[in-house]
């Protein structure tokens, strides 16, 4: 029997390496867990150094979505990054 994957690393492999834009509801029923848990997950791979943004987007019905996305760290991310690791 296969061993299920942890959060971390089914967040890590849908965010970063699939590329995919999706909101804590999704993430939520991807991983089998709660929103609160997936946000506190985004957080711990935010600290191993990994540039997971947070995007505010209007629905239809004029509601704001969060949706999670990877992209490429910013300058200044990268100078106070390689800072901290001195």
């Amino acid at each position: 029997m296969a061993k299920r994957k942890s959060i971390i690393e089914t967040l890590y492999n849908t965010i970063v390496v699939d590329g995919a834009v999706k909101t804590p509801t999704q993430l939520a029923k991807l991983a089998k867990t709660s929103e609160p848990t997936v946000r506190s997950t985004i957080s711990r791979i935010r600290r191993l150094g990994v540039a997971i943004y947070a995007n505010v987007k209007v629905d239809k019905k004029g509601n704001e979505v969060v949706t999670y996305r990877h992209g490429e760290p910013t300058e200044y991310m990268k100078r106070v990054g390689s800072t901290m690791i001195r």
